[in-house]
């Protein structure tokens, strides 16, 4: 993992079409700008890892029951 620092309003390149931009820093959260092609999918993590939980719910039927974020999966599923 590459990890660098940047300032607000400074930016990465990344190969030759996608461009970070660092918008704001407030407390502990940073907002990105990202431009990039269409055709480049961009997804937060944390909602591939809930799609993923939720994915093995619908196809097994199984829910573990110590899986917390399995639990906030299905409550903010919209049936």
């Amino acid at each position: 993992m590459l990890v660098l620092t940047r300032r607000e309003n400074e930016s990465l390149i990344i190969g030759d079409n996608i461009k970070l931009t660092i918008l704001a820093v407030k407390g502990g959260q940073v907002r990105v700008g990202i431009e990039a092609p269409n055709e480049i999918p961009i997804h937060r993590e944390e909602l591939l890892i809930d799609a993923e939980g939720l994915e093995k719910v619908v196809t097994t039927g199984d829910l573990p029951v110590n899986d917390a974020s399995s639990h906030h999966v299905m409550a903010n599923h919209k049936h």
